[in-house]
């Protein structure tokens, strides 16, 4: 599920004030302290009570909208609930891919123990600008006394979105978690994006999927929410038809074929990027329709005029919560460039606010109602303003991937991200996403990025048998053309390793795939392999051996 804005503080705070008064006492805490707690505990309650996601007309109740997540322990297939982790007493840090919910987890797992009895959750959002000050001073309160709570209940430290803040403050964070775990009063839960690394002993978990049952709940929940008739069934069945099926496991992406299905569509795109895209302007089409209609307003700009200008906050806006001041700034500098100075931009932000639910006020301040939407709109900003460039990015993240992917040739990036010694998630992303590119060169790169990076030994020539691996499994996300492409590069040498890992997985994506593959190519295999008949690799963490004659049998010939 997306990141969400929550409305409702009233709904939780009742309760949040019992719990500290059964907890810590009248005056077991300091004035100071007390006053640190309230802000924290009102902080939260405004996280988590309602939320509103992108699309959404109003805010609804969080336990309307949540499915039960289920978090897997990393590295096996075991599947724990949030439940028994909270029981467990342990501290946990749980990853999760963009939109996977991670941040809705967290203010479920804040509004269900406010209203349990006993425990006190504390929900820490880190992208808040004193987040982590907070944070800090939270666990000092707590070391020197000045939070003394009654036997038998504890405090549990909800901490999300390890992966939004620098180097600097994730030092911080985990020097604070590491204290609070040293005072045995109770247990956190930290979130991160996959891939980084979080250097804490703690159990780790990976949000899990949605499985059918998930998947149809939510989208039952969300069009009732959204006043759409959709029937979920059928809109799932529809992905899965499809072959959609990560769409049907991912939350947001989820979220946002109901926004296009509930505007009529009958099309759903083939890629994430095409799906963002046409929820973006099915958003924007639907308030120009409704223009003259529920939606009157006196400012004159058409629909695509306000799209443009939440691109332009999404790429001057570097934070994912940013102050109003610089909010409107860009907003000013828009509405001048428009000719357009009499236009209020605090009214224009609150009717694109109300209009779409991309860019919302949090508090004071401003932020997109998820990262992915924020890196998307700042990238076709980015990219439309012609100041895209890839010799320009040092740091490859999702935002410039985005870029890359909408950019009319994709090559040079692509051939950048493979240089380093680890080829970053951004590129499977990229690569995911069917940019236009040159597929033959960047085939030619993988090969050498696996011979780089991967086992760079060689099969003597009098072997029968050798042991591939790669550490790029882009095979997945490749399209047939690479596929192609990949065969081609992988037959330029013989008998090395990375070729030979290369040919393998590629081979076995074009049989899964039922791709064809040449008569020609079929023959340069076979001879390319030579006396190496067998290959032996690990699929799906589980050993696997096969006879190169029958990869070739697998893939269906010209």
């Amino acid at each position: 599920m997306s990141d969400s804005l929550s409305i409702d503080v009233g709904s939780l705070l009742p309760y949040l004030e019992d719990k500290v008064r059964s907890i810590f006492g009248k005056d077991a805490a300091t004035l100071e302290s007390r006053r640190l707690l309230d802000k924290c505990l009102r902080r939260a309650a405004e996280e988590a009570g309602f939320v509103q996601m992108v699309g959404m007309r109003r805010p609804i109740p969080i336990f309307d909208i949540y499915q039960p997540t289920r978090l897997q322990v990393s590295g096996t297939k075991d599947i724990k609930s949030l439940d028994a982790i909270v029981r467990s007493h342990q501290s946990a840090v749980i990853f999760g891919l963009p939109g996977s919910g991670k941040t809705v987890l967290m203010q479920y797992l804040f509004a269900s123990v406010v209203r349990s009895g006993g425990n006190l959750p504390i929900l820490i959002v880190l992208r808040r600008p004193s987040a982590v000050d907070d944070l800090r001073l939270l666990v000092e309160h707590c070391a020197d006394g000045r939070m003394r709570r009654k036997q038998n209940r504890k405090i549990i430290v909800l901490v999300d979105g390890f992966d939004e803040i620098d180097a600097i403050a994730q030092r911080d964070v985990l020097a604070a978690l590491r204290d609070f775990s040293s005072l045995r009063i109770g247990q956190y839960v930290l979130t991160c994006r996959s891939f980084y690394p979080v250097d804490i002993n703690a159990e780790r978990f990976e949000v899990a999927a949605f499985d059918r049952a998930d998947s149809i709940g939510f989208v039952r929940a969300f069009g009732e929410a959204y006043g759409s008739t959709l029937i979920a069934e059928e809109v799932v069945d529809e992905l899965e038809q499809r072959g959609f099926t990560d769409f049907v496991r991912h939350p947001l992406m989820l979220a946002l074929v109901c926004i296009i299905k509930a505007d009529g569509s009958r099309t759903i795109p083939a890629t994430s990027i095409e799906l963002i895209r046409s929820a973006v302007e099915s958003l924007s089409d639907r308030w120009d329709e409704a223009r003259g209609v529920s939606r009157i307003s006196s400012i004159p700009l058409t629909g695509h005029e306000r799209l443009a200008c939440i691109k332009r906050v999404a790429f001057f806006m570097n934070r994912l919560i940013e102050q109003h001041f610089a909010v409107r700034r860009v907003v000013t500098e828009f509405l001048s460039a428009k000719r357009h100075e009499d236009v209020s931009p605090e009214r224009l932000l609150t009717e694109l606010a109300r209009w779409y639910g991309m860019l919302v006020p949090v508090g004071d301040d401003w932020t997109f109602a998820h990262r992915t939407l924020h890196d998307f709109l700042a990238a076709l900003f980015w990219v439309e303003s012609r100041t895209f460039n890839a010799d320009a990015v040092y740091g490859w993240d999702t935002r410039a991937a985005f870029a890359a992917a909408l950019s009319e040739d994709a090559t040079g990036c692509l051939l950048k991200m493979l240089r380093g010694e680890r080829a970053s998630p951004i590129f499977l992303e990229c690569i995911a996403n069917r940019p236009k590119y040159d597929e033959l060169r960047v085939a030619f790169a993988i090969v050498g990025y696996v011979a780089r990076v991967g086992d760079r030994g060689i099969i003597r020539e009098d072997d029968t048998s050798v042991d591939v691996a790669t550490p790029l499994d882009v095979f997945p996300h490749a399209s047939s053309e690479l596929l192609e492409a990949l065969i081609v590069a992988g037959l330029r040498e013989r008998y090395d390793k990375a070729n030979a890992a290369v040919l393998v997985f590629a081979l076995l994506e074009m049989g899964d795939r039922g791709l064809v593959l040449a008569s020609d190519k079929r023959s340069r295999v076979k001879d390319w392999f030579g006396r190496c008949s067998l290959v032996r690799f690990r699929r799906n963490g589980t050993r696997v051996s096969f006879y190169v004659s029958e990869l070739l049998r697998r893939v269906r010939g010209a």
